[in-house]
Parts: C-alpha cells; sequence; structure tokens
C-alpha cells in the first residue's frame, strides 16, 4: 500500500475553487459618501450651522434691530432664533447667513440660545418689545423635538 502524500489542507488550497470576490475601494467610498447624505438628511439636527448666543446679545443685536422673524422654543430649554431673510445679507450675519456643503441657503434656525424657564422668556420678550404694537412682535413657537433615533442609543 502506498500513501498519499499530498496534503488536502494545504496553504493556498480551499474547499471551494472558486476566487473570492473583492469589493473595490472605490464602491465602499461611494457607499460611504451616499450614506452620510442619507445621514444627514434625515437627522438634519448634526447638519444644523445654528451659533450659540446670549440672551443679552440677541435682545440688543436682533430682537430691538428687528432682525427677527420668529423664535421657536424647543422643549422648553432652547430659543432658536430664525433672522428675516431679507436681513441675511447685512454684515453682522454674514457668519451665520452663509451656504452649507450642499449649497444650500442657512433658512434657519441661525442663532441659539438657552432659557431658564419659558415664563421669564415670555415676561423678558414682554418687556423687550413693549413699545411695538402687539401684531408687529416676533412671534413665538413651542414645540417638543423629540429624536427617537438618538434617544434610543441613549443619548
Amino acid at each position: 500500500m502506498t500513501e498519499n502524500n499530498e496534503d488536502k489542507t494545504s496553504p493556498g488550497k480551499n474547499d471551494s475553487d472558486a476566487p473570492k470576490k473583492r469589493i473595490p475601494l472605490v464602491n465602499l467610498l461611494y457607499f460611504a459618501v451616499i450614506m452620510a447624505l442619507i445621514f444627514l438628511f434625515f437627522f438634519p439636527a448634526f447638519s444644523n450651522n445654528a451659533k450659540e448666543t446670549t440672551w443679552q446679545d440677541f435682545r440688543q443685536n436682533m430682537l430691538l434691530t428687528n432682525d427677527v422673524a420668529k423664535i421657536e422654543v424647543v422643549n422648553d430649554d432652547i430659543a432658536d432664533v430664525y433672522i428675516k431673510p431679507e436681513n441675511l445679507k447685512k454684515d453682522k450675519f454674514r457668519n451665520v447667513s452663509s451656504k452649507n456643503l450642499f449649497n444650500i441657503p442657512n433658512t434657519g434656525p441661525q442663532y441659539f440660545f438657552r432659557i431658564g424657564s419659558v415664563d421669564l422668556l415670555n415676561t423678558q420678550l414682554d418687556e423687550a418689545q413693549a413699545n411695538i404694537p402687539e401684531a408687529q412682535r416676533v412671534p413665538v413657537n413651542y414645540v417638543k423635538n423629540d429624536n427617537g433615533f438618538l434617544n434610543n442609543l441613549g443619548w
């Protein structure tokens, strides 16, 4: 009897003779770019260009100069400030009016500031706009923003 000297587990030999398919690096790059665009589309909070400010700066440089289109209070914690589109052309708003990665103008919010409470904010706004007719005052909207995706991550 003769023994077979051929090693069935020799390196380079596979049980299947089918060649392995490799994914080209370019395809992975395309996939990553597409996923990033989808992520930015579905989670715009990550692409928000709003700049943080203070109540004092907001009052003095935006509210009293009639540059504010609206205020949106989010989760009773943050006030998002939207500047009137025609006022975004002013030099003082140049840093927040710029277009984003996709060459889309920043429609807002352009600024945000943290509030102590909704009641305090309303009092401060009433005092600051006391000389302005009620019909011409800056509107304030209150929204609850529940980002379920981030909440599921524990953020």
